[in-house]
């Protein structure tokens, strides 16, 4: 099956004001975002990232990318743009 998603802003404390998100902290919130796809993705899925995965942050994009489950293919947001230079992160995306 193929999913969508957009806007996760790991590692972005500011995003929990801006979007009025109910979390304490940004590790809460980015805890909560891994779990929620963890559950939800199955073996054969296909994740499109459609913008704005992480931020950043004392985490790499490659830590985020890594804890998520299956198949990941980034469509860029604006802040995605370290991941086009970013090999370690590149390895866990595909297309």
């Amino acid at each position: 099956m193929n999913l969508y998603i957009s806007g996760m802003h790991f590692g972005h404390k500011n995003v929990i004001g801006f979007d009025y998100r109910p979390f304490a902290d940004v590790e809460e919130i980015d805890n909560y975002i891994m779990a929620c796809w963890n559950s939800r993705v199955r073996p054969d899925d296909t994740v499109y990232i459609v913008g704005d995965i992480c931020y950043p942050s004392q985490k790499g994009s490659e830590w985020y990318l890594r804890q998520l489950k299956r198949h990941k293919i980034l469509i860029l947001g604006n802040h995605d743009t370290l991941i086009l230079t970013n090999k370690a992160a590149q390895h866990y995306l595909e297309g």
